[in-house]
């Protein structure tokens, strides 16, 4: 692994910036420097605005503005150029900044796994706005020593590549590099996030041919129901005339790629989930529940857990348990300091760890669309903290082994050292571009 890797794992600090701060990153993410820092990102903002009477900007102006700069999406670029002279002008826009997860689907395969490589061209690690895409024609340029055109050319191919062979496609990346280059692929898919590659053909390998439907349970007991179809042929006669028509019928079929994309897009829908959970959440359910951890701490208790005989509750003791994945969602069955003494210790310190945080930070609204949050940039800060912990709680958890029993057919097993997975976890909660 490369030094200058290591040295940025270790040495990134978790950035705060202000509310101008966010709306100006958000025009320039619009514009189309989202590949750059946050830094340099502002700096541009300066370059295009410091000597500019911002605020006295006419719609035209605006518009000749992002046609002159050829901005990748104008649309939203005005939208917030708009709420920034709201702010200069000291008037509430209700303008939300988005910002978006980077390879939101290779990076949670590269956190389940502890891939540090995919990790860290994914944002999740180190203080470096890296681009997987990127790095991956530039990986593939020197495994094949072929080159797809020119660099941007390049990242366009590999993503398209990539981005559907890690949700389970051959076809794509043979159609786009040819069937001669995709041994050259392969080796490029392995070296950027050996984690990824490896969970991917794991749950196609895995796939349990005896079931018609494919299902499994996510920390916060939502079930994902998969069912398998299959395009059935049958023969007819209609007026003499002979046909065919196909019809999808559930059934066991013996191979098929979908978990790869299913099983990691449920794991991107808790995350959004338990992002919604913790920005829009309820204060007084969360102070009462915070009494009762505290009110716990002065009573002879056993560290480990046991049940309570109410259903749901019992079940969020026992996945907390197999995962070790913190969700707020058990708040609503913690009704009691008994209910509360049913948590093992380790399970009531991390739930009022993260509580205590959360009363913290106001309750906001939140939006999200798959991988990308918006929000006020008031609380942006808020949002972009979160997203880390949640990450980071993915990748000291058990959850990936959790997930391969409900879904592998012999029930792999990924092991990772724990204290090498804690170790990892606090540096996720200091990097800067998941």
């Amino acid at each position: 692994m490369k030094q200058q890797m290591i040295n940025d794992i270790k040495t990134s600090k978790f950035q705060l910036f202000t509310a101008i701060d966010y709306l100006l990153i958000d025009v320039m993410n619009n514009m189309g420097f989202d590949k750059l820092s946050y830094q340099d990102r502002l700096l541009k903002a300066k370059e295009f605005f410091a000597e500019q009477d911002l605020d006295k900007w006419s719609n035209e102006k605006i518009k000749q503005f992002l046609l002159a700069n050829n901005a990748d999406e104008p649309v939203l670029a005005f939208a917030g150029i708009k709420a920034l002279q709201d702010f200069l002008w000291n008037r509430p826009s209700g303008y939300m900044v988005s910002f978006d997860a980077v390879a939101s689907g290779t990076q949670i395969m590269s956190a389940l796994t502890c891939s540090i490589k995919g990790m860290y061209y994914t944002g999740i690690l180190g203080n470096t706005r890296n681009d997987i895409y990127m790095e991956a024609g530039k990986e593939y340029m020197r495994i094949s020593g072929n080159s797809l055109g020119n660099l941007k050319e390049n990242r366009q191919k590999l993503k398209d590549s990539l981005m559907t062979f890690y949700y389970g496609s051959l076809d794509k990346p043979r159609r786009i590099l040819g069937k001669h280059n995709v041994k050259y692929f392969h080796e490029t898919a392995k070296s950027v996030s050996e984690g990824a590659y490896w969970l991917r053909n794991t749950l196609i390998d895995g796939w349990d041919a005896t079931k018609s439907v494919q299902g499994w349970l996510l920390p916060d007991l939502f079930t994902a129901y998969c069912p398998v179809e299959e395009l059935v042929t049958y023969k007819s006669i209609l007026n003499g005339t002979p046909l065919k028509y196909k019809i999808k019928e559930q059934r066991p079929i013996e191979r098929s790629v979908s978990n790869a994309a299913n099983v990691v897009h449920s794991v991107d829908a808790y995350v959004m989930r338990e992002m919604v959970r913790r920005a829009m959440y309820d204060k007084t359910n969360i102070a009462y529940v915070i009494y009762l951890l505290t009110q716990a701490k002065h009573v002879n208790q056993d560290p480990t857990f046991a049940l309570t005989g109410k259903d749901k509750l019992d079940k969020f003791i026992k996945i907390y348990e197999r995962t070790k994945v913190l969700t707020i969602t058990i708040l609503d069955k913690l009704q009691s300091i008994s209910d509360v003494l049913a948590l093992s210790q380790e399970h009531r310190d991390e739930l009022l760890s993260l509580l205590q945080l959360l009363i913290q930070q106001p309750h906001y609204e939140i939006v999200v669309v798959h991988d990308c949050f918006k929000c006020l940039p008031n609380y942006m800060n808020y949002t972009r903290y979160q997203y880390n912990h949640i990450m980071a709680n993915l990748v000291k958890s058990n959850l990936l082994n959790f997930l391969l029993e409900q879904t592998t057919v012999d029930q792999v097993k990924h092991n990772v050292p724990q204290a090498f997975k804690d170790e990892l976890a606090k540096y996720v909660l200091e990097s800067n571009y998941g």
